[in-house]
């Protein structure tokens, strides 16, 4: 029990001069990376269901009819609307993880040369 206290109390000493909290951070960054992975694989599989899409489109006939441009851009946009979303939001968590983490090599950064200045 004192060993667990000893713990917290140096945990929290050596964290004094912090306003943030890196185990919050480092966490929100790993999720904000896998959430990312899954936008991608979301992009993925619209992409090849647009494939199969296309390819069985191509050589089926409506009512003796070819299918025209107008219908197969009718029929491709909201996929291609989809896959675009997932894939800025695929960006953009990317670049939410990666500026958590640069985020915090410049307040390591910032909180060393201030100790330095310090002394």
């Amino acid at each position: 029990m004192t060993e667990e206290m000893e713990t917290k109390t140096t945990d929290i000493q050596e964290d004094d001069d912090r306003y943030i909290n890196r185990k919050n951070l480092i966490s929100t960054s790993s999720q904000a990376m896998l959430l990312s992975w899954l936008f991608l694989a979301v992009i993925v599989l619209f992409v090849i269901n647009l494939i199969i899409f296309v390819l069985s489109v191509a050589g089926v006939q409506f009512q003796g009819a070819i299918v025209t441009l107008n219908q197969m851009i009718g029929n491709l946009s909201t996929p291609l609307l989809l896959a675009a979303v997932a894939g800025f939001f695929f960006v953009s968590l990317r670049a939410i993880s990666e500026g958590l983490y640069m985020l915090m090599d410049l307040g390591d950064e910032v909180s060393k040369i201030g100790k330095e200045l310090e002394k």
